[in-house]
């Protein structure tokens, strides 16, 4: 009896020991057993570890997108400039040439395609650092785009709102155990806000649909200015200004017996760098008819409309020609008949006719042809005598 209840607590003191010990393990178990298993909490949470241990160190950027004036008129040129500044202490957060920023240069052009404007896009090279200063900060300017817009209608235009993004990198808030900093890299997105800008119809004037607008000289090229009646001077002009020389009118010619002027093809050329300026170039040839001193302003003029003084004005060549000689008293076409008909000239045949030989052929056949006239009749006074008198052969 003495051995049994012995041998009974001592196996009830063992089971109470080894119950303690079975379920701190068991807990410990399961515990990490549901932390080994839960492979979503253990990314979650050393995501946001990793979140938490980097900032963003580029916070004084923006995109600025600038126009050279906020109100002008139909027809008037206006120059876009878009730009990404950055705080020089943040430049080396933001890498400029990274394949990413190309292509968001891509998709950020074909926005500025607006329905009523001419849009033409000038050189420059993007992404391209540049010193700058704005509100007595020291920034770095990175140039996206470079342009003209000409608005075709009066009214508000409206340049939307645009986003850039562009590749920048994340900053570790700790040093690592070499004692740097650590970066990753990521895109942060640069916002500019819609610009709205007044367009002015042109003011009231005959000539108010066909003349260029902007501000513009002229130049001359004239190889002599003394010659005879009759004679060739070949002479051009070219017009310069801040326009679209596509749209350049044609010069104004004068009705006057003085001069003929042969017009040639009209040359356009657009200089894109380091500013914007259209040209035209005006060729003619200039024949003078009276002697005399001939000012070519007398003859020649082109109108258009400065916005800048907001008024019509007129361009007029300064060369005179010295001209010796007779006065030419046949009668010539006008300027505007010789236009049409050089436009046309090309349409003509370009065969070659002899006249000489023409006016022979005529001549021989009308010889031949009365030659023929004159044997008939001798023919038919012939046949008419026998008849009158038919024994005459036989005597």
């Amino acid at each position: 009896m003495r051995n049994t209840s012995k041998r009974r607590g001592v196996v009830r003191g063992f089971t109470q020991k080894t119950g303690g010990v079975t379920k701190s393990a068991l807990l410990l178990f399961l515990l990490f057993t549901l932390l080994g298993s839960s492979s979503f909490f253990c990314a979650f949470a050393q995501q946001t570890i990793q979140d938490e241990e980097y900032i963003n160190p580029i916070q004084g950027a923006f995109l600025r997108v600038s126009t050279n004036q906020q109100e002008l008129y139909t027809r008037q040129s206006l120059e876009i400039t878009i730009a990404l500044y950055i705080p020089k202490q943040e430049v080396r957060f933001f890498s400029p040439k990274s394949q990413h920023n190309i292509n968001e240069l891509y998709k950020l052009w074909p926005k500025l395609r607006i329905p009523t404007t001419e849009k033409l896009d000038l050189e420059f090279k993007p992404l391209t650092e540049e010193s700058t200063t704005w509100n007595g900060k020291d920034y770095s300017q990175y140039l996206l785009y470079k342009g003209i817009l000409v608005p075709t209608k009066s009214g508000t235009l409206t340049l939307p709102k645009l986003q850039f993004s562009g590749t920048t990198f994340l900053r570790s808030k700790y040093r690592n155990r070499l004692g740097k900093y650590e970066f990753k890299e990521t895109t942060q997105t640069f916002s500019s806000p819609p610009i709205t800008i007044k367009v002015k119809p042109l003011p009231d004037h005959p000539l108010k649909e066909q003349v260029a607008v902007g501000t513009f000289h002229l130049k001359e090229v004239l190889d002599s200015t003394t010659g005879s009646t009759g004679q060739s001077f070949p002479y051009s002009i070219q017009i310069v200004g801040n326009a679209f020389p596509q749209n350049f009118p044609n010069p104004n010619l004068a009705r006057q017996e003085g001069v003929n002027f042969i017009p040639s093809p009209i040359k356009h050329k657009t200089v894109l760098s380091p500013r914007f300026q259209g040209i035209g170039e005006f060729s003619f040839q200039i024949i003078p008819k009276i002697p005399g001193e001939t000012y070519l302003r007398d003859y020649i003029c082109w109108p258009y409309f400065n916005p800048i003084e907001e008024r019509y004005d007129t361009l007029f060549p300064k060369q005179a020609l010295s001209i010796k000689g007779e006065r030419l008293t046949v009668k010539s076409q006008d300027n505007n008949e010789l236009e049409n008909f050089y436009q046309h000239f090309d349409e003509e045949s370009n065969k070659f006719v002899v006249g000489n030989s023409i006016d022979s052929f005529r001549l021989w056949a009308n010889a031949v042809l009365a030659m023929l006239v004159i044997a008939l009749f001798s023919l038919f006074v012939f046949l008419k005598g026998r008849q009158r008198n038919p024994n005459s052969s036989k005597r």
